[in-house]
């Protein structure tokens, strides 16, 4: 049996070098640039909420929580309107996108199974119209549904519901020597999703 071995174009090795040198540049420019130090961004979410100031918050001391970020700098809180309750989680990445998961990657390991998932809208309480992922959960022993809704933020207030998405957003702006201090933001409710539908109009996010 003939072996056939296909002839090599004579530019071959010179377009190789070429593609060769951009790309370790472009490695050297990824690594050597360093991205300009902006503020932290710290994010302030007060107690009291709503037009009708309605919504009352308390801190949620979860000690398990703050060993899993290996941090004490999260906002970690319960809202309650008579007799509906969300649950709020802020995590800031300090520019570092590994700090921060979704809930998926939380709550698999600890007996959640996702169900649904859908890229929703609201209105904040700046009337902005925001994005976020709208993510159904039920507990795989007990059987309880919990609903979660979150999404990616940055600085400027620009929300991102799609985690692959945040990935190639934020390699992107590093490309161009850009550092984004992201925040997490997460409200969940483990009673029907409307209480989270009516509370998240209400949520006034200060930078």
């Amino acid at each position: 049996r003939k072996t056939v071995h296909a002839a090599l174009s004579p530019g071959w090795p010179a377009s190789m070098a070429a593609s060769a040198a951009l790309g370790l540049l472009a490695m050297l420019y990824i690594v050597r640039v360093e991205p300009p130090r902006s503020r932290d961004s710290i994010v302030v979410l007060p107690y009291i909420l709503g037009d009708q100031l309605t919504w009352e918050g308390t801190d949620i001391l979860d000690e398990e929580t703050y060993s899993f970020y290996q941090r004490s700098n999260i906002i970690s809180r319960n809202y309650v309107q008579g007799e509906k309750q969300v649950g709020v989680m802020i995590v800031p990445s300090h520019g570092n996108r590994k700090a921060i998961h979704t809930p998926e990657y939380c709550q698999i390991g600890l007996g959640w199974k996702p169900t649904t998932s859908e890229s929703i809208e609201f209105l904040n309480a700046d009337a902005r119209k925001s994005k976020a992922r709208k993510l159904l959960l039920i507990h795989e022993e007990q059987g309880i549904e919990r609903t979660f809704v979150y999404w990616f933020g940055d600085e400027q207030g620009n929300g991102i519901d799609n985690y692959p998405e945040f990935l190639i957003t934020d390699t992107w702006r590093k490309l161009f020597g850009k550092q984004t201090n992201w925040n997490l933001y997460v409200v969940w409710s483990d009673e029907s999703s409307d209480s989270i539908d009516e509370f998240l109009p209400c949520l006034y996010l200060e930078n």
